[in-house]
């Protein structure tokens, strides 16, 4: 588009005596029939901007007629419980529409909120969203007792309300027990339990009793009778640094000091472990 442009008015001197006064006429501007200059804006219609208006309000309507979210596995769909029916079903509609695909397979529970009555056609509501986008309606929630009985007449299970969605947790994998830690000689006749671990700091005279349900650790030299993995532990171990039992168990298992008497203390420390089907003597 091409832009007018006036001639710039050639410069006129005009000369009068001092006192005469000088009368300028007033000049109007030219009418110009063109389009709106360049940059306007252009004038919109009442009618125009009503309808936009109008389009916009009902977008807005259409979003809050309708609340949709993940619950207990599934979907929840909160319905308008004051707009008419079939408006709320236009907007499930359109939302459901926008992604068609992504709801096949999906559980979902309807809410009703404070509707005072059953819609007409709730019952044919569930067939219609399985057909059309493969979404299997499990449950209505309703407030008014009236319309739940509504609801199980159609068939549907009815909720007086959302109940808080189950949260399973992990079963608790017990913690281990503690190790019994014990400072000193353990005399003929004495018994030390522990249900895991066992440490002993000092030595254990013949006559006196281990038993773990875990491993059996002795900082010194065990001549008495030993019994690790009492609970069915074979993984379990005896380690002293001088190993020379009258009796060592672990598990169901059973190992006796040789006949021919107690060989010399060692020189390493000893760990009494099973191997096949048999408690075995092993250098550390």
């Amino acid at each position: 588009m091409f832009k007018r442009q006036r001639k710039a008015p050639r410069s006129v001197t005009v000369e009068h005596a001092p006192d005469e006064a000088l009368s300028v006429p007033a000049l109007s501007e030219p009418a110009v029939e063109s389009g709106p200059a360049v940059g306007a804006e252009p004038a919109v219609e009442p009618v125009v901007v009503a309808a936009v208006a109008e389009v916009v309000a009902a977008a807005e309507q259409a979003t809050s007629l309708l609340r949709l979210k993940g619950w207990r596995g599934g979907l929840l769909l909160h319905l308008d419980a004051d707009a008419p029916w079939d408006d709320v079903l236009a907007a499930l509609y359109d939302k459901l529409d926008a992604v068609r695909d992504f709801w096949a397979g999906a559980t979902c529970t309807l809410d009703l909120g404070m509707r005072a009555g059953c819609p007409d056609g709730l019952g044919l509501l569930p067939a219609q969203l399985e057909e059309r986008y493969g979404l299997t309606v499990v449950a209505v929630a309703a407030a008014h007792p009236e319309v739940r009985e509504a609801i199980g007449v159609a068939g549907l299970e009815a909720l007086a309300e959302l109940e808080p969605a189950v949260v399973r947790s992990e079963p608790e994998v017990p913690s281990p027990p503690v190790p019994k830690y014990v400072k000193g000689t353990v005399r003929s006749g004495q018994v030390l339990e522990a249900d895991g671990h066992l440490i002993i700091m000092g030595d254990v005279n013949a006559g006196a009793e281990l038993r773990a349900g875990g491993d059996i650790m002795v900082f010194g030299t065990l001549r008495g009778m030993a019994h690790a993995g009492a609970a069915g532990e074979r993984g379990a171990v005896i380690v002293a640094l001088n190993l020379r039992p009258t009796q060592l168990r672990i598990a169901d298992l059973i190992a006796r000091a040789p006949d021919g008497g107690q060989p010399p203390l060692s020189k390493h420390p000893e760990r009494a472990e099973v191997r096949g089907q048999e408690i075995h003597i092993l250098s550390m």
